[in-house]
């Protein structure tokens, strides 16, 4: 792995180089593009209704559609897939799913960082980007 690593270092550094040309002086401290001054956008003001919100449609709680009496429900005789016990369906279950312990193998959990920080110029040919230096 070591060696997997100075070679990546070795490649990154190669494109860094391509990237930057033969001009690396030249330090950029910030880009901008387009216009920098603040747009002052104006809304037309809503007049605040009362009740916005829609009224609660009421819903069954053993099967989630709407509502009916208890005889006429479709899940009146199924079995949850969640729960597995009779009288409603999983979407409107309200028993807890069980967590299970998850173990994860020792060498997923390690990880590796290998970066490089190299200062580099870069001509921006596009209309309204500016470079400050």
């Amino acid at each position: 792995k070591a060696t997997q690593m100075c070679r990546a270092d070795e490649v990154s550094k190669q494109q860094l180089k391509t990237l930057a040309g033969p001009n690396e002086s030249t330090h950029i401290s910030e880009v901008r593009n387009g216009d920098s001054r603040k747009r002052t956008t104006y809304k037309k003001k809503i007049p605040n209704k009362v009740n916005r919100s829609k009224p609660k449609e009421h819903k069954c709680k053993y099967c989630g559609y709407d509502v009916h009496k208890r005889g006429e429900c479709p899940a009146r005789d199924e079995q949850c897939n969640s729960c597995k016990m009779k009288g409603h369906f999983a979407k409107v279950c309200m028993k807890k799913t069980s967590v299970h312990e998850i173990t994860a193998d020792e060498d997923e959990s390690k990880s590796y960082f290998l970066g490089s920080v190299e200062s580099a110029s870069l001509i921006l040919n596009q209309p309204g980007t500016r470079i400050l230096t």
